[in-house]
């Protein structure tokens, strides 16, 4: 190459019809550091975005069907019997029961039994039924707003007794059909 200066790697050398070189100049397809960086980043930002999405719509999913559980087992009238210190073996009839959780927590149950006596409902040992005989009972309890809780439209007999603690609110209306309906009320349970 003699007195030449050395041809860059994207320069090809041709020679014309007088043997003089030309150069052209091949254009090179080059991809600097900064764009591959600047995909990469791109590409690292979407990939933490979906990954981000998918992990909160999962864990927003989890939470959701934690809450629906524990309020499907606190809202469920059966595995509240034993709490409600209802007799064993009591049918019950159109059963409601609402789990308020919260610092105050309340659940109130509204239900119709076939029996004579108010005595015939509840577990005698844990609770005192001779207590549920006032006249003219009123829960006063005007915030809940359940469309079956219809217990301030009803004059009832009740009162309210202390279970394990806490104060257990009973009314009940005779309906004159050999039933009775019952509505329990039982504040920071």
């Amino acid at each position: 190459m003699g007195g030449r200066e050395s041809i860059n790697s994207n320069q090809s050398e041709q020679a014309t019809p007088n043997g003089a070189p030309v150069f052209d100049v091949i254009p090179k397809m080059e991809t600097t550091d900064s764009s591959n960086n600047q995909r990469s980043k791109r590409s690292i930002k979407s990939c933490c975005l979906v990954t981000g999405t998918i992990v909160g719509v999962v864990a927003f999913l989890g939470i959701l069907g934690i809450v629906y559980f524990v309020d499907r087992q606190m809202g469920d009238f059966e595995s509240r019997r034993e709490m409600l210190c209802l007799r064993p073996g009591l049918v019950v009839e159109d059963e409601y029961l609402t789990y308020g959780p919260g610092f105050d927590a309340a659940m109130w149950s509204k239900f119709t039994v076939r029996v004579k006596d108010i005595d015939e409902v509840f577990d005698t040992s844990k609770v005192d039924t001779s207590e549920f005989t006032q006249a003219g009972y009123e829960f006063n309890v005007d915030w809940i707003d359940d469309v079956w809780w219809d217990a301030d439209k009803r004059t009832l007999i009740g009162g309210e007794d202390e279970v394990g603690g806490d104060f257990m609110r009973v009314g009940y209306v005779d309906n004159g059909d050999g039933t009775l309906t019952i509505y329990v009320f039982w504040f920071e349970v």
